[in-house]
């Protein structure tokens, strides 16, 4: 449940952040192996979600920076709650800059964990070869178009498990 949580915050920061969503599966993934050795009560997961989207906008080279991550994760949250969200990091520097300092060392919490390995477990994603493997079936375009999408969104719905 807490995995699913993850990666929900994840895809929703990743839209308002604009990233690709191949970005978003990188950070999904990289959530998910954390996750195998670690454990929710030592890393809360609202911690540890903008760090895997941070790390993977700059592993995708869509890099944004520390702060519009922080304030995007934090916008999130305020809407789960149902919230309106005021940028308290305007009136509040410091908090920003302690916010900043802990996604930063989560970061390099899951880069450790991980083993800096990324690029060549995230290079194998289904989403770079999904548009591929669906054009070489000998089907209609408006065909292959419908299976395209209902294959990206079980692709999706995958990452979120």
């Amino acid at each position: 449940l807490r995995s699913a949580f993850g990666c929900s915050l994840i895809a929703e920061g990743g839209i308002l952040l604009e990233l690709p969503q191949i970005c978003q599966a990188n950070a999904q993934t990289m959530f998910h192996r954390f996750y195998m050795n670690q454990s929710f009560e030592v890393f809360p997961v609202e911690d540890l979600a903008p760090a895997a989207l941070f790390l993977a906008a700059k592993m995708e080279e869509k890099p944004r920076k520390a702060r519009h991550v922080l304030s995007v994760m934090e916008c999130v949250e305020f809407r789960r709650r149902k919230e309106k969200y005021v940028e308290e990091s305007v009136k509040l520097p410091r908090s920003m800059k302690l916010r900043t300092s802990v996604l930063f060392r989560n970061e390099m919490l899951l880069l450790k964990e991980l083993g800096f390995r990324l690029y060549s477990s995230m290079s194998r994603s289904p989403h770079r070869y999904l548009v591929f493997f669906v054009q070489t079936l000998q089907t209609s375009l408006e065909a292959q178009k419908l299976l395209a999408q209902k294959a990206w969104a079980y692709l999706n719905d995958s990452f979120r498990i």
